[in-house]
């Protein structure tokens, strides 16, 4: 053949001319294509045939911005036989998988092959944020004293939600005077990224100290009187009485001292108090 040409086929049977190159930019479709050929001997040919262009596979892939951790998962209608993720950089764990977690920002491309061989490729920018920094720790102190809990988190700029141990929920503070029990907060930034952290409260055991009767009435002859602590005496490791008096579990109460109080101290540094009154009883 000394000269080639392409036509293609209208929809009213008429053809107009195509280049060759032309031919693999047709749209999805069934295209009939006509080449003439002009022979050595001056004759001209013809041949026609039917061709069938199939769709390239349709994906899309979210751009912007991308929390530490979080998965990159394409948006389409229909499943694919492979995904090949590539992100300069940045090494890819888990081949031909429908999402991919990135670890830096930059640009990330997927090419998708369906079960026709057709290829799509399409690419996105990410911007990697890390997520907040929460961390607590357990504490533990005595009943009367206080445990707070707190993160390093401005409530303007931040969502704190914190959740109680009775499984209430408190927003926009960054600390919370706690009882016994476990808390959790969650810290997330304005661009969605969260954090969260568990830590419990504990409360350390008081001493126990008491005396009999509160108010005790005494006959002038049965002065001087000895009153005693009573309690988990052997806990305690310190006692001191309202007048000075040290480590001693009683004591010899007078008419100068109508109300005896004793602080007592245990080994997890709790006090407890205890007090009985001691009147002079009137004929």
């Amino acid at each position: 053949a000394v000269d080639t040409a392409w036509e293609r086929r209208n929809d009213d049977a008429t053809y107009y001319e195509i280049q060759a190159t032309d031919v693999s930019a047709l749209e999805a479709g069934s295209h009939t294509l006509r080449l003439s050929f002009t022979t050595d001997d001056g004759c001209i040919e013809s041949a026609e045939m039917t061709l069938t262009v199939l769709p390239a596979p349709e994906f899309n892939l979210p751009a912007g911005d991308v929390c530490e951790g979080d998965d990159i998962t394409i948006i389409a209608e229909d499943s694919f036989s492979n995904y090949s993720w590539s992100m300069p950089g940045n090494a890819l764990e888990g081949p031909n998988e429908i999402s991919f977690t990135p670890k830096a920002n930059g640009k990330v491309k997927l090419t998708v092959t369906d079960e026709n061989g057709c290829m799509a490729t399409q690419s996105t920018d990410i911007i990697m944020h890390t997520l907040p920094d929460v961390s607590l720790s357990d504490q533990t102190a005595c009943p009367d004293e206080t445990i707070t809990f707190s993160v390093p988190h401005d409530p303007a700029n931040h969502t704190i939600i914190w959740t109680l141990p009775s499984g209430r929920t408190i927003r926009g503070t960054n600390s919370i005077n706690t009882v016994e029990g476990t808390y959790t907060v969650t810290v997330a930034d304005q661009f969605g990224c969260s954090a969260r952290a568990s830590a419990t409260a504990y409360w350390k055991d008081f001493p126990w100290v008491y005396f009999g009767p509160n108010l005790v009435d005494v006959c002038p002859f049965e002065l001087p009187r000895t009153i005693a602590a009573e309690g988990d005496r052997e806990n305690w490791e310190e006692m001191i009485w309202h007048d000075g008096l040290r480590d001693e579990y009683e004591r010899t109460a007078s008419l100068s001292d109508t109300v005896n109080v004793i602080r007592v101290r245990n080994a997890d540094g709790c006090w407890s108090t205890a007090s009985q009154s001691v009147l002079l009883a009137l004929p």
